[in-house]
């Protein structure tokens, strides 16, 4: 942990806590209602999440990063005992909603994915799952140590986020100078810009971080966890925020194995 980790910490939360009150003013329509969403069979959790987890059904799953909780939602609906974590209040508010209106029991904590509470790190969750949140973490070797400590031996980590080259090629493309897909680090992003996120214009700073794919490979294998699987994901049927041909996301699956 670092001052900047800490930094972003705070400037995230804030961000995170102003998109969800934008949207829960029913301003910002990036997404529909997701208990709704949900109940209508329109889910939020890939099928390749599903199909490299397995069956949840009684396990312990970590949620990091859950946002307003609605692939939360899924796994507990799958079986799944869940608890979900995010840097912020209103969406941890949001998701206790969505729980509630769809029935569901699960554990949702406001926390930072590098301050992970204690007690969720005793080696008792059978599945770390996280989905689309690695730019917000600065710390990759510390967060996926910490995820080892909270897999049972035998347990599996599941993680998905925006592919690095692609994520490279779109900035690039988009006018950024001198950039390079190896200049790794945190960009303080500062705006008061409209946007479909941010449809008041609120004066919003937060810090991100560029990885590149072998950063983040290499952390998950230094913590001690076994790669099993890699998966690059192409640009969805008529999908085109990317040239064709570079894919726009990753999943990487791997296993705590049981010492003998």
């Amino acid at each position: 942990m670092t001052d900047i980790t800490d930094q972003a910490a705070e400037l995230n939360r804030k961000t995170w806590d102003s998109f969800r009150r934008q949207r829960d003013a029913r301003l910002a329509e990036h997404r529909g209602d997701s208990a709704e969403d949900i109940l209508q069979g329109r889910g939020y959790l890939r099928q390749e999440y599903i199909q490299l987890v397995g069956d949840v059904s009684g396990k312990r799953l970590l949620d990091m990063g859950c946002g307003e909780a609605a692939e939360t939602c899924e796994w507990a609906r799958l079986g799944a005992h869940v608890v979900g974590v995010d840097n912020s209040p209103k969406q941890i508010e949001a998701g206790c909603r969505n729980a509630g209106k769809l029935g569901i029991e699960c554990r949702l904590i406001v926390a930072d994915l590098l301050r992970l509470p204690a007690d969720l790190l005793k080696g008792e969750f059978d599945i770390a799952f996280s989905s689309w949140v690695t730019a917000w973490v600065g710390d990759p070797n510390k967060w996926f140590v910490d995820v080892y400590n909270a897999l049972k031996p035998g347990g599996i980590l599941v993680v998905g986020g925006g592919h690095p080259l692609g994520d490279f090629i779109r900035e690039a493309g988009e006018g950024s100078e001198e950039m390079s897909y190896f200049s790794e680090g945190p960009h303080h992003i500062e705006s008061s810009e409209k946007n479909a996120f941010n449809p008041e214009g609120e004066h919003i700073e937060n810090i991100e971080w560029t990885h590149t794919l072998g950063t983040i490979v290499t952390a998950v294998a230094q913590s001690g966890m076994r790669i099993t699987h890699l998966m690059e994901l192409p640009p969805s049927e008529g999908e085109e925020i990317h040239p064709r041909g570079i894919p726009v996301g990753f999943i990487l699956r791997a296993v705590k194995d049981r010492v003998e």
